[in-house]
């Protein structure tokens, strides 16, 4: 069985990564700090497969970082998707988080699962600032799956104002509300799977003449696409 580590790319694509040379694969050149090296990437449109895993984790390196790690099984192999739990200054869920934020309660262990990205144009905020509209949308044997909630149901961001001694207001948004309500929904699913492994595990260990359990899940189509799929 293979691991295969995926992150995701710029505005919509995956990047899966390997240290050896592998046909469709570039060569990328990495520095971090005084280390230097060389690995090899290529891009993908979508993930898709049997979903195995919903986890919250961190780098294994100083300083850490939080991730949301999502994993998906196609054959025999494992694709390890890992994103950034907050955003870049630390203040916020990441914005790949929130997006995905309405299907956390519907994901369950073994099911059919597609994940995709988008992003649009560049939206400006209340506050003045631009920002590009992020979502992510997940289809299951073919098929939209439900969202839990909508935008609506979401609390809003606050207006905040502070005022510095020499009586300058500044204005900012906050999202701490929002992104409480989401992370809580994200924590009770890594919880389900958790428990789901656990029990699975309990199950097979206790037993006392062990049998083969054949667990059906939807078999993943290949499909006729364009090289930037993954990997099918």
């Amino acid at each position: 069985m293979g691991y295969i580590n995926v992150k995701i790319a710029g505005g919509n694509r995956f990047l899966e990564n390997s240290k050896e040379p592998k046909e469709g694969f570039y060569t990328n050149n990495w520095e971090f700090g005084d280390k230097t090296g060389t690995n090899y990437k290529r891009e993908h449109k979508v993930i898709k497969g049997t979903l195995n895993r919903i986890a919250l984790t961190e780098t294994p390196f100083t300083p850490n970082i939080e991730l949301l790690n999502i994993s998906v099984k196609y054959g025999e192999d494992i694709y390890s998707l890992d994103i950034e739990l907050n955003s870049k200054n630390g203040d916020c869920l990441n914005d790949w988080v929130t997006s995905l934020g309405p299907f956390y309660e519907n994901l369950v262990p073994g099911m059919d699962f597609e994940l995709n990205l988008n992003t649009t144009s560049m939206q400006e905020s209340k506050d003045g600032k631009k920002y590009p509209n992020k979502w992510a949308y997940i289809k299951s044997n073919g098929v939209a799956l439900a969202q839990s909630y909508t935008r609506d149901d979401c609390p809003k961001w606050e207006k905040l104002e502070t005022t510095n001694r020499s009586g300058n207001v500044t204005k900012k948004l906050d999202k701490t509300k929002a992104d409480d309500f989401v992370f809580e929904r994200l924590k009770a699913t890594v919880l389900r799977f958790e428990e789901e492994r656990n029990g699975s595990t309990a199950t097979n260990t206790s037993s006392q003449a062990p049998t083969t359990a054949v667990k059906t899940v939807q078999a993943v189509v290949i499909e006729d696409v364009d090289d930037g799929e993954l990997p099918f």
